[in-house]
């Protein structure tokens, strides 16, 4: 048994996840928020893309796309993604950071998976309440699929490989994958300025201790 496992858990640190579909400019927000806040806040990387760099086949390049290959993908994701957090958050704060910042939550894999919410659980034994709890709030980014689709590409990240077709469908699909969430906001438009500025406001005031307590019902904040 490892040490660690059996040591008592300290104050949580809230996780913050940025989400939204295929080119909605999380990266590049990321690396903002990154540079405003430093080391008060601790980042986990998109789990799918941890993969994708460390060989896992990609679907149209290394073998074809499958309902066998989502399944080991999405479930690679989620253990990934699932134990990345809680190694961020353990890190967070032995640094006394104030909170992770997460590319992407357990959540999204609903978006990914045919079937929806009941396919979802039955596939990978997965309840979304208790997933929606791990998260203290989570800002979603809305794809140029559908805010500006004539600027949706492929070409800046070498792992997207969903056409703009699909990346709308995607776009609405993990809206609603956290639609249940009671602490959420939605970004809209093409403007990356404009997500910065709102990105950095609202996780400005997630870190004051405000913004939980002002955003409490299902309906979501908009921008």
């Amino acid at each position: 048994m490892y040490p660690f496992l059996r040591m008592e858990r300290k104050e949580s640190v809230p996780i913050i996840a940025i989400t939204g579909g295929p080119c909605a400019g999380k990266t590049t927000v990321l690396q903002a928020i990154a540079s405003e806040y430093g080391t008060a806040i601790t980042f986990a990387k998109e789990a799918a893309t941890i993969l994708f760099e460390g060989g896992f086949p990609q679907p149209g390049k290394d073998m074809e796309y499958s309902d066998e290959w989502h399944y080991h993908f999405q479930s690679s994701v989620l253990e990934l993604q699932l134990h990345y957090e809680e190694l961020s958050a353990s890190y967070a704060r032995r640094i006394g950071a104030l909170a992770v910042v997460t590319d992407r939550g357990r959540p999204d894999s609903l978006a990914y998976t045919p079937g929806g919410a009941d396919e979802f659980h039955l596939r990978y034994g997965i309840d979304l309440c208790n997933e929606y709890a791990r998260y203290a709030h989570v800002i979603h980014l809305e794809s140029l699929a559908t805010a500006d689709p004539d600027r949706y590409g492929k070409e800046n990240n070498p792992y997207r490989y969903e056409e703009l077709a699909q990346a709308a469908i995607l776009e609405e699909a993990v809206r609603d994958a956290w639609s249940g969430h009671p602490s959420r906001t939605i970004v809209e438009g093409s403007n990356i300025s404009e997500k910065i500025r709102v990105v950095r406001r609202v996780v400005g005031r997630l870190l004051a201790g405000t913004e939980r307590n002002e955003v409490s019902s299902v309906e979501p904040t908009r921008w």
